[in-house]
Formats: structure tokens, sequence, C-alpha cells
């Protein structure tokens, strides 16, 4: 079982990305995840698909990092640590410009970029970006399409319902392809995940809905043809704590455990740096530990 410290939590400080990426390095964390938006709209009136009663967890006060630069700052403060974004809205933005920025973190990180990408639900972010979101399922079809060519020769020519693309260049490339995960609840995004992706990120949910959710995806892989692809499920459990809770999620499927070991699911408290430098040392110590010992 690997493990990824969610750093897409609400709440978590610009300021302290850097120094908690480092400690969760040291404490045997195999990648650290962040997540994305561009702005935050004064008035939300868009349903959130992840909380019980629709209501949206933000507002205009959250702060939230661009999420490409702190994943290259974050590469750059680290040596191993893989980054993942998760999920990186990807219909609001230009998928060559998306490629050509995560092409070039790879090449010099060493291939330590995980591109996750979903589809989005805040209406009105989209509107402030001049971005359609209706179709944005559709786009993000055609995007992760034109990723895929961008990474398998550098080039890309496309001539889609949404994107119309001359031939041109995006050299250079890395060694292998970015792998790109894809995000979400909703059927649509299981099934975009089975067909297209080479790993799904799950939301918070108990142990119960990500098993499920693992034997699903296996059945809808194996129906695309793609049941012997490399894939991985990085799932984010709300009632995971101990070694024995965790080795039970990897022997049902789920590869990685995004965790934040300093608060429980939901909890709006912001403990001191040191509580969380903490959090992650014990974390590391009585969960990681274990797990990787013959």
């Amino acid at each position: 079982m690997k493990f990824v410290l969610a750093l897409n939590s609400i709440g978590v400080r610009t300021e302290e990305l850097t120094p908690l990426a480092v400690r969760a390095e040291a404490a045997g964390f195999d990648g650290v995840m962040l997540g994305d938006h561009v702005v935050m709209p004064r008035t939300i009136e868009a349903s959130a698909p992840y909380t019980k009663d629709g209501r949206s967890p933000m507002d205009a006060a959250t702060p939230w990092p661009e999420c490409l630069s702190a994943l290259a700052f974050l590469l750059g403060a680290t040596r191993r640590l893989r980054l993942l974004s998760s999920v990186l809205v990807l219909p609001m933005r230009q998928p060559l410009v998306v490629a050509k920025a995560v092409q070039t973190l790879a090449i010099m990180s060493g291939d330590r970029v995980v591109l996750g990408v979903g589809v989005g639900w805040l209406a009105e972010e989209f509107e402030a970006l001049g971005m359609p979101f209706a179709d944005r399922g559709a786009r993000t079809d055609e995007a992760i399409a034109i990723l895929r060519q961008a990474g398998a020769t550098g080039q890309v020519e496309w001539h889609g319902r949404h994107f119309s693309i001359a031939p041109v260049s995006l050299l250079p490339r890395p060694s292998r392809p970015v792998p790109i995960y894809v995000g979400g609840d909703s059927p649509a995004a299981l099934r975009r995940a089975a067909l297209l992706g080479d790993g799904y990120l799950s939301t918070l949910r108990r142990s119960e809905t990500l098993r499920r959710r693992a034997g699903e995806l296996r059945v809808l892989r194996e129906e695309a043809g793609r049941g012997d692809a490399p894939f991985e499920f990085v799932g984010v459990p709300a009632d995971a704590r101990t070694p024995d809770d965790f080795a039970a999620l990897h022997a049902a499927g789920i590869h990685a455990a995004a965790v934040l070991p300093w608060k429980a699911p939901y909890d709006t408290s912001d403990p001191p740096m040191s509580e969380k430098l903490e959090a992650i040392d014990r974390f590391g110590e009585h969960v990681i530990e274990p797990l990787a010992s013959p």
C-alpha cells in the first residue's frame, strides 16, 4: 500500500505546503496531492457533488494556490515524492497549455508527475474564466486524447467537435507519457477512468464504498479490453486508521491511500504547524513502517 499526503484538502495554508511535503517524504509517503481552483466566486449556487446537502464547503475567503505552479515548486523541494493534481479541472483549460506544462514538469523532475483530471462542478468558476460548462465532459474526453498524442510523439494534430488543432510540436517530451488519472464520483467519471485513464482518484468515502468502486472499475476495464493494462486506484478513506484497515483496502484493490493525518474528515480546525509535522511523523511510524516491513 502506498500513501499520499492529501494537501488538496480545504484549508491547508499555501505557505505550509513545502515543509509538509518535505516532512512527508522523510516519513515514507509515496506522494502528495494538490487540488485546483483558479478563482472562487463570491456567490456559489452550483451544487457540490461531494457534500450531503450540496452546499459548497468553500467561499470567497478560501485560498487556493495555482495547482501547476505549486506542483513545480514542490517537485523542486523534494527528491522522491510523486506529485499528483487531484484534480486539475481540465475543461477550464486549453489542453496544449496543460500538456506543455506537465511534460516540462515531468522532464525536470525525473517523471514524478501524475496528472489527475476531472470535469469540475463549480459553474460560476467556468463562467468567470469564459469557458463553457454544459459540455465539459465531452471536452474533457477530447482533451485527454490530445494529451495522449502529445505524450506519445511530442506532436499534435486534432480535428474534433470541441478542439481543432493544426499540426504542432510540443517538444521536448518526457521519456514516458505523463500518467493521466481521472477523478469523480459519477458513473460517467468511473467510465472515463476505466476507458481513458491510467488510474482513478476517489473523493472522501468510507472503505466499503471504496471497495465497491474498485470492483466496478475492474468490470468496466475488463469490458473495455483494458483489464491487463497498468492502473492505480488512489482512495481517500474516511474510516481507515490502523495498518490492518489499510491492508484490507489494499487487498480489495485500492493501491494507494490519500490521508491527512492531523485531522478527522470534515474537521474545520487548523492545528499549529508543529502538530501537523508531528502527525505526519506518527503516521509514518505507526502505519507506513509496519506495512512496509516484510
